[in-house]
This record gives C-alpha cells, sequence and structure tokens, in this order.
C-alpha cells in the first residue's frame, strides 16, 4: 500500500493488502523467521561482547562490525518487502539486491534510518523526559497511533521505491 502512495498510484486498501498477502506470504513469513533469528543473533553478539569478553582491541572491533552489520540488515529492511511484492523473486536474490541498494545509496539510506530511529525512539523519551505524569504516554501514544509509524513506513518507502525504480525497473521505451 505504501509503494502504491509513494509511487502515486491508486491503492485499494483491502483488496491491494488481501491479493499481495495471499501472494507474498510464504516469502514474508520465511523472511520474518530469519529477521528474528538475526536479532536474537545480533543481540546475544552484543551481550557477548559487553559482557562476557574482556576488554581488548579485538572487543572494539568486533564490536564495531557487529554495529555496522546491524545498521546495514537495518537499511536492508527497507528494501525487502518491497523488492518482494514487485518482482517475482527468490529470497536469496531479494536479500542480494536490497544489500546492494543499501550500500550503493549509503548516505541517503544512513539519514532515513536517523530519521527513524529518532522518530520512534529519541522523540518519545524526550517527551517522557519533558512531560513526566501519565500525560505524556498518552501523547506518545497519538504521536504513534496517528503520526509516527505512518511517516516512518512512508519516509523508507518512499526511499526505496526511488532506488527500486532507478535500479532495477527497466528503462521505459520511449514512443517515437
Amino acid at each position: 500500500l505504501f509503494r502504491n502512495i509513494s509511487r502515486r498510484e491508486p491503492a485499494f486498501t483491502w483488496l491491494d493488502f488481501k491479493e499481495n498477502a495471499k501472494q507474498n506470504l510464504k516469502q514474508s513469513l520465511l523472511h520474518s523467521l530469519l529477521t528474528a533469528l538475526v536479532a536474537i543473533i545480533i543481540g546475544i553478539a552484543i551481550l557477548y561482547y559487553t559482557r562476557v569478553m574482556i576488554p581488548s582491541i579485538m572487543k572494539s572491533i568486533l564490536q564495531g562490525v557487529i554495529l555496522v552489520l546491524t545498521v546495514f540488515f537495518m537499511m536492508m529492511q527497507m528494501y525487502i518487502y518491497q523488492i518482494m511484492i514487485t518482482f517475482d523473486l527468490p529470497l536469496k536474490h531479494i536479500y542480494r539486491n536490497a544489500f546492494l541498494l543499501s550500500f550503493m545509496k549509503l548516505p541517503s539510506n544512513l539519514l532515513v534510518l536517523a530519521i527513524q530511529v529518532i522518530l520512534l525512539t529519541i522523540l518519545p523519551i524526550i517527551t517522557i523526559w519533558l512531560i513526566p505524569n501519565g500525560l505524556a504516554s498518552f501523547v506518545i501514544f497519538l504521536l504513534y497511533f496517528f503520526i509516527l509509524f505512518g511517516f516512518n513506513l512512508y519516509l523508507s518507502n518512499f526511499q526505496a521505491n526511488r532506488q527500486i525504480q532507478k535500479y532495477m525497473m527497466p528503462p521505459e521505451e520511449k514512443e517515437e
């Protein structure tokens, strides 16, 4: 739905959702399981490198590698579902294309990721800090429910759509 909105194409909410959910259910579930597995592995690695491993230069290098891989994995998430619904590709090729697009447009992807982190984590923390009572929870709920999730999805889909259109779509034939 957000892909169609970012392309300025008509989107029929329930019809499009139902149709694409049926078509991409197996790949989506497999991707979700892989994403959960990667998140668990990243969490374990972070715990190990911060608490168990003795301080050394190797610990710092490994923490940096985990951080870089995590950032790339998060940037790839912007592209994976959109590639999945736009093209009929195996999951391996979807991941490869998502990684390449994340790497090719690194500055703009990092900017979008930074905006998402600010909107979804830092803004609520500041809100709780500035409004230290029950009103803060209500304000954050309203922000998330009505503005932040939709804007976040639109922003990431707009970014992904631009890159997919530019690098993965065949050029349109010019009529003579």
